[in-house]
């Protein structure tokens, strides 16, 4: 049943009870009869009158208290509105996420590092999702294969070779690349996989950033014999792999560092 047709169930119970009432006051001035309709008549009256101001009321309520309700003290309403605006702008999260990034030394001295990304993307409402990945221009950034694969609606898989890369015209010095829009309704999971190259310094770092809620990734770092791999702190590590416990959203990052071998 839609949402405008539930919103006009309460007050057409309230509108009959209100006129049945009002019949049965006329037609039945004594008895039983009497009392039944003039319980009728003010038990209509309320839902029709009382009943959606009470609601309206109690929405406002709750929408303006709900983060008081939840940490037990008040935001400024600067903050309560964007973190509104996050929660309802997350309408859908990553799991069992793997990034591996392997660090090469080149013939020049630089250092190429190779990042292949696999997570699966859950929608826990209607939504688009599209993959994207942008670089900074001392970077070097290159995209090997972009692709999307869903088991239950093979409509939507794609495959991208070496796609191009546009300059963000919002951004000097930033280049980036947008998958295909792929629709997703509440409870759809498909798997997302980006294979890309950047460029660095003998001794040096480069940084992933997650555009989404991911929940638990893993980073399994290597490279050549002559380099050291590290990976940002974790609260789990198994020799090269670090493995995460905790919730990445919007913003946060992971950094993968390199240093030659002493």
């Amino acid at each position: 049943m839609s949402g405008d047709r539930k919103n006009w169930i309460t007050p057409t119970i309230g509108g009959a009870l209100f006129i049945a009432g009002l019949i049965g006051i006329i037609w039945c001035p004594v008895g039983v009869g009497q009392r039944l309709s003039e319980a009728f008549f003010i038990t209509g009256f309320l839902t029709i009158a009382v009943d959606p101001f009470l609601r309206r009321r109690l929405l406002k309520e709750a929408t303006t208290d709900i983060f008081h309700h939840l940490l037990g003290f008040d935001l400024p309403v600067e903050i309560r509105e964007t973190l509104k605006d996050f929660l309802l702008a997350n309408r859908s999260y990553r799991r069992n996420v793997i990034i591996e990034a392997h660090a090469q030394t080149r013939p020049d001295g630089d250092v190429d590092v190779t990042w292949s990304m696999n997570a699966d993307v859950v929608a826990v409402a209607a939504t688009e999702y599209v993959q994207h990945v942008s670089f900074e221009e001392p970077e070097h950034g290159l995209i090997l294969e972009a692709s999307v694969t869903s088991s239950t609606h093979p409509e939507l898989n794609y495959t991208e070779k070496s796609p191009s890369l546009k300059l963000d015209k919002d951004q000097p010095m930033v280049s980036a690349w947008s998958g295909k829009k792929v629709k997703l309704k509440k409870g759809d999971e498909i798997h997302s996989f980006v294979k890309f190259t950047t460029r660095g310094s003998r001794t040096g770092f480069s940084t992933t950033h997650f555009g989404n809620a991911t929940i638990n990734p893993r980073v399994r770092v290597s490279g050549s014999s002559d380099l050291e791999v590290f990976s940002s702190a974790s609260d789990q590590r198994n020799e090269n792999e670090y493995i995460h416990r905790k919730v990445f959203v919007q913003g946060d990052h992971i950094q993968v560092r390199w240093r030659p071998k002493t």
